[in-house]
């Protein structure tokens, strides 16, 4: 679930709509929003990577902070 505790199946769709509405307001022709649409595409596919790595790095230094304090819990037996 997201901020507004909406699902995110929901919140999905409810983008997908109002992307569409956009589109089809704008009156632009397909080749032109195929333009726009490739160009927004590959900055949130930037955008996922750079969440990814930071996510992975975050879990990381999560697992080894967690080793530590297992390794210091278990030297204090």
């Amino acid at each position: 679930m997201n901020e507004n505790n909406k699902p995110i199946a929901l919140v999905i769709k409810e983008t997908k709509i109002k992307l569409a509405q956009v589109c089809n307001e704008s009156k632009l022709s397909p080749v032109i929003l195929d333009l726009i649409m490739s160009e927004i595409y590959s900055e949130v596919r930037s955008l996922a990577e750079k969440q990814t790595m930071e996510e992975e790095m975050a879990y990381m230094k999560l697992i080894q902070n967690n080793d530590v304090n297992h390794m210091l819990d278990s030297a204090d037996d």
